[in-house]
């Protein structure tokens, strides 16, 4: 069962890590790696994905906030702000479901639309705006170790 796991997995990078994990010592014995902790292994991988994800869609949403604004033509001060409609588009702000800044509407520019969240298992949000009493230390922590054991062996 864990052996056909780790040959579904998608990432190849993941699947050599969870293969490395069952190599021989200098006894002779080969250690297994338990379904359970290659299941674990596995939701850290996927959690430091999509955090890096996060940061790299922040990182874009930033660039082209910034570029949209300043080809925009400035408004006259005269005008009365009740006539003044700003395009859904332009408005930015701090999602409450992924916890990026990005442009609305949420179906098109959130990335945690549809996404499931690996604290609490509810459609629509990620983990690190999740409300529940649930901790994510841990996941986080394994995240963490995952990333930084893939790193030492690339």
């Amino acid at each position: 069962m864990r052996d056909q796991f780790i040959a579904g997995l998608v990432s190849e990078q993941l699947r050599v890590k969870l293969i490395g994990k069952g190599h021989r010592h200098r006894d002779g014995d080969r250690s297994k790696v338990s379904l359970r902790e290659v299941v674990e292994i596995a939701k850290a991988y996927e959690a430091t994905t999509i955090t890096n994800k996060l940061m790299k869609n922040a990182r874009e949403s930033q660039q082209e906030q910034v570029n949209y604004s300043n080809s925009q033509r400035r408004q006259p001060v005269n005008r009365d702000r009740r006539d003044f409609t700003i395009p859904q588009q332009t408005i930015t702000r701090m999602c409450s479901y992924c916890g990026v800044q990005h442009k609305q509407p949420r179906q098109e520019f959130c990335p945690a639309f549809r996404k499931r969240c690996n604290k609490c298992g509810v459609l629509g949000h990620f983990a690190r705006v999740c409300t529940s009493e649930r901790s994510y230390h841990m996941l986080a922590e394994k995240a963490n170790q995952v990333q930084d054991e893939l790193n030492e062996e690339l």
